[in-house]
């Protein structure tokens, strides 16, 4: 008995002294927050023009909307401290579709190799699972040397299936 109230008052005055205070969160830095301020805006901008542009059925509205996802790229791709690398391969894929979706396939092309060279180890996945990167590959870079290669990209089945039907009418 007489171990039990020394162990049981021991035990009380060591969990009294570890009773901790609430831990203030780090302090933010102004700076910081308005970049992941501007940035939050910058991207809501793009989303909201490429919305309207789904809804307009509009290329030209495209065109802009890929503009805006390229500026906040282009704006925000060294503030690592406050823009996670996801974040910036989906605003540059959005890029990408877009500048497609509007017919300018050039800058497709520049914003896909801006893409792998920024991101090169890195892909997006469509709902089907087919690859982002090898999907606009097979669109954007298609040629007839790599008409082989394209059986090995994870690709859309019906995307790969017309580059098939083209390839051959384009030969016969």
């Amino acid at each position: 008995m007489s171990w039990r109230i020394p162990t049981f008052l021991l035990c009380t005055l060591i969990v009294a002294g570890c009773s901790t205070q609430p831990v203030a969160p780090p302090p933010t830095d102004p700076h910081l927050d308005q970049i992941r301020a501007d940035f939050s805006q910058c991207r809501e901008q793009a989303y909201d023009m490429d919305a309207s542009a789904r809804e307009q059925q509009s290329a030209a509205q495209y065109q802009t909307a890929a503009g805006l996802f390229q500026h906040c790229v282009e704006t925000f791709s060294d503030h690592h401290q406050v823009v996670a690398a996801e974040d910036m391969l989906v605003l540059q894929a959005m890029s990408v579709m877009d500048y497609l979706k509007a017919g300018n396939v050039e800058s497709a092309r520049e914003q896909l190799k801006l893409l792998r060279m920024a991101f090169p180890h890195h892909d997006l996945y469509l709902s089907d699972g087919s690859s982002f990167v090898d999907s606009m590959l097979l669109l954007l870079e298609f040629s007839s040397e790599e008409s082989r290669r394209h059986q090995l990209l994870n690709t859309n089945r019906t995307l790969a299936m017309e580059f098939k039907r083209r390839e051959y009418w384009l030969q016969h």
